[in-house]
């Protein structure tokens, strides 16, 4: 219902806003997995809320099938890298705080069951 109010609001069907919201999506994951890749990005990133991005997107996959998930360029595929780009730079982070982070969030057990759920779907990168 909340697409169908946001596509009438927009003026649009139903159908071209999700589109739009997907090509956006993908836009915004390759940018932002980008900008990962430096180190500066991460230390000026809200870290609590990326981590808690990163908690609820890997509970949305964990709780779908394999077939039911788009992985392309979504953050669905996305998280993942946010993920390593944290680990591979947690030296020049505030380790504590991050790794405090992740394990209140509990961050590994959900990366290894989407790992378990998704992995022969997920491409290398």
């Amino acid at each position: 219902q909340a697409t169908a109010a946001a596509a009438t609001a927009a003026e649009m069907d139903a159908a071209t806003l999700q589109q739009r919201a997907l090509v956006f999506e993908q836009a915004l994951s390759v940018l932002l997995k980008c900008a990962f890749e430096h180190v500066e990005p991460l230390q000026t990133v809200d870290m609590p809320e990326l981590v808690e991005h990163c908690a609820e997107v890997l509970d949305h996959c964990a709780s779908r099938a394999p077939g039911d998930v788009e992985f392309t360029r979504t953050q669905e595929s996305a998280v993942p890298l946010y993920l390593a780009s944290v680990a591979k730079r947690l030296e020049a982070l505030d380790e504590s705080r991050v790794m405090a982070l992740i394990k209140g969030r509990a961050i590994f057990p959900r990366i290894l069951r989407y790992a378990s759920v998704h992995g022969e779907v997920l491409q290398a990168e």
